[in-house]
Protein backbone atom coordinates (compact mmCIF):
# COMPACT_ATOMS: atom_id res chain seq x y z
CA UNK A 1 0.00 0.00 0.00
CA UNK A 2 1.26 3.57 -0.94
CA UNK A 3 2.16 6.22 1.80
CA UNK A 4 0.30 8.72 2.44
CA UNK A 5 0.63 12.92 2.87
CA UNK A 6 2.18 13.72 5.48
CA UNK A 7 -1.06 16.76 6.15
CA UNK A 8 -2.68 15.38 9.28
CA UNK A 9 -6.43 13.83 8.25
CA UNK A 10 -5.08 13.73 4.37
CA UNK A 11 -5.87 10.46 2.90
CA UNK A 12 -4.18 11.30 -0.68
CA UNK A 13 -1.04 8.90 -1.55
CA UNK A 14 2.03 10.67 -1.25
CA UNK A 15 3.77 12.01 -4.09
CA UNK A 16 6.36 14.87 -3.80
CA UNK A 17 8.23 16.00 -1.07
CA UNK A 18 5.61 13.63 1.50
CA UNK A 19 3.02 15.72 0.16
CA UNK A 20 -0.20 14.21 -2.17
CA UNK A 21 -0.44 16.37 -5.77
CA UNK A 22 -2.53 18.74 -4.21
CA UNK A 23 -0.59 19.63 -1.38
CA UNK A 24 2.77 19.82 -3.04
CA UNK A 25 0.90 22.02 -5.71
CA UNK A 26 -0.40 24.41 -3.03
CA UNK A 27 3.19 24.91 -1.47
CA UNK A 28 4.52 25.29 -4.80
CA UNK A 29 2.16 27.72 -5.83
CA UNK A 30 1.55 29.68 -2.44
CA UNK A 31 4.26 28.90 -0.09
CA UNK A 32 1.11 27.43 2.47
CA UNK A 33 0.17 24.51 3.87
CA UNK A 34 -2.12 22.41 5.44
CA UNK A 35 -5.10 20.93 5.16
CA UNK A 36 -7.29 21.74 1.57
CA UNK A 37 -11.16 20.97 1.59
CA UNK A 38 -11.27 21.27 -2.18
CA UNK A 39 -14.66 23.38 -2.66
CA UNK A 40 -17.09 21.19 -4.12
CA UNK A 41 -20.03 22.90 -6.08
CA UNK A 42 -22.48 22.07 -8.97
CA UNK A 43 -22.72 23.54 -12.35
CA UNK A 44 -24.98 26.14 -11.43
CA UNK A 45 -22.40 27.60 -9.14
CA UNK A 46 -19.66 27.62 -11.68
CA UNK A 47 -21.97 28.70 -14.21
CA UNK A 48 -23.05 31.76 -11.42
CA UNK A 49 -19.16 32.52 -10.78
CA UNK A 50 -18.50 32.58 -14.64
CA UNK A 51 -21.26 34.98 -14.63
CA UNK A 52 -19.76 37.16 -12.03
CA UNK A 53 -16.35 36.94 -14.10
CA UNK A 54 -17.94 38.66 -17.37
CA UNK A 55 -19.06 41.44 -15.41
CA UNK A 56 -16.66 42.17 -13.14
CA UNK A 57 -14.22 45.30 -13.07
CA UNK A 58 -11.35 44.08 -10.66
CA UNK A 59 -8.19 44.25 -12.07
CA UNK A 60 -6.53 41.90 -9.70
CA UNK A 61 -6.20 37.90 -10.23
CA UNK A 62 -9.17 36.33 -9.42
CA UNK A 63 -8.34 32.58 -8.20
CA UNK A 64 -10.87 29.82 -9.61
CA UNK A 65 -12.71 28.70 -6.10
CA UNK A 66 -13.71 25.44 -7.18
CA UNK A 67 -11.73 22.47 -7.81
CA UNK A 68 -9.40 21.67 -10.68
CA UNK A 69 -9.56 18.61 -13.10
CA UNK A 70 -6.15 18.95 -14.09
CA UNK A 71 -3.29 20.76 -12.78
CA UNK A 72 -3.61 24.01 -12.55
CA UNK A 73 -6.01 24.78 -15.19
CA UNK A 74 -9.55 24.42 -13.83
CA UNK A 75 -12.74 23.22 -16.82
CA UNK A 76 -15.97 23.16 -16.24
CA UNK A 77 -19.17 23.52 -18.60
CA UNK A 78 -20.70 26.78 -19.29
CA UNK A 79 -23.66 27.50 -21.82
CA UNK A 80 -23.23 23.79 -23.27
CA UNK A 81 -19.44 24.30 -23.98
CA UNK A 82 -17.17 22.09 -21.85
CA UNK A 83 -13.46 23.13 -21.64
CA UNK A 84 -11.14 25.25 -19.94
CA UNK A 85 -12.55 28.35 -18.13
CA UNK A 86 -9.94 30.11 -19.48
CA UNK A 87 -10.54 29.29 -23.57
CA UNK A 88 -14.11 29.84 -22.33
CA UNK A 89 -13.65 33.44 -20.44
CA UNK A 90 -11.21 33.87 -23.76
CA UNK A 91 -13.84 33.05 -26.21
CA UNK A 92 -16.84 35.26 -24.17
CA UNK A 93 -14.39 38.62 -23.86
CA UNK A 94 -12.50 38.13 -27.43
CA UNK A 95 -14.75 36.13 -29.56
CA UNK A 96 -13.24 33.53 -31.15
CA UNK A 97 -9.57 32.95 -31.61
CA UNK A 98 -8.24 34.12 -34.75
CA UNK A 99 -6.93 31.12 -35.75
CA UNK A 100 -6.93 27.41 -34.38
CA UNK A 101 -3.09 27.38 -33.14
CA UNK A 102 -4.10 30.50 -30.65
CA UNK A 103 -4.02 29.59 -26.98
CA UNK A 104 -5.43 31.46 -23.76
CA UNK A 105 -2.89 33.10 -22.71
CA UNK A 106 -2.45 35.02 -19.13
CA UNK A 107 -0.81 38.70 -19.00
CA UNK A 108 -0.51 37.97 -15.61
CA UNK A 109 1.75 35.26 -15.22
CA UNK A 110 -0.58 33.43 -12.98
CA UNK A 111 -1.71 30.12 -14.26
CA UNK A 112 -4.71 30.02 -11.60
CA UNK A 113 -5.92 33.44 -12.21
CA UNK A 114 -9.49 33.51 -13.87
CA UNK A 115 -9.99 37.15 -14.18
CA UNK A 116 -11.32 37.85 -18.39
CA UNK A 117 -8.87 41.07 -18.08
CA UNK A 118 -5.95 38.74 -17.60
CA UNK A 119 -6.70 36.38 -20.74
CA UNK A 120 -6.26 36.79 -24.37
CA UNK A 121 -5.63 35.04 -27.44
CA UNK A 122 -1.72 34.30 -28.25
CA UNK A 123 0.11 32.08 -30.62
CA UNK A 124 1.74 28.96 -29.10
CA UNK A 125 5.11 30.80 -28.91
CA UNK A 126 3.63 33.96 -27.52
CA UNK A 127 2.95 32.34 -24.66
CA UNK A 128 5.95 30.60 -24.11
CA UNK A 129 7.92 33.85 -23.79
CA UNK A 130 5.49 35.45 -21.72
CA UNK A 131 5.65 32.16 -19.09
CA UNK A 132 10.02 33.25 -19.88
CA UNK A 133 9.04 36.89 -18.60
CA UNK A 134 6.87 35.54 -16.14
CA UNK A 135 9.39 33.12 -14.63
CA UNK A 136 6.80 30.19 -15.01
CA UNK A 137 8.23 28.55 -18.05
CA UNK A 138 9.45 24.60 -17.17
CA UNK A 139 12.44 23.13 -17.91
CA UNK A 140 14.51 20.38 -17.00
Amino acid sequence: MRSRCIIDGCERPRRALGYCVMHYCRLKDTGELGPIEPKKADMGEHAAFIRYLLSTKERVCIEWPFGRHRLPYPTTTFEGVTGNVHRILCVHVNGEPPSSDMVAAHSCGHGWCVNPDHIRWATQLENILDKQTHGTQFSG
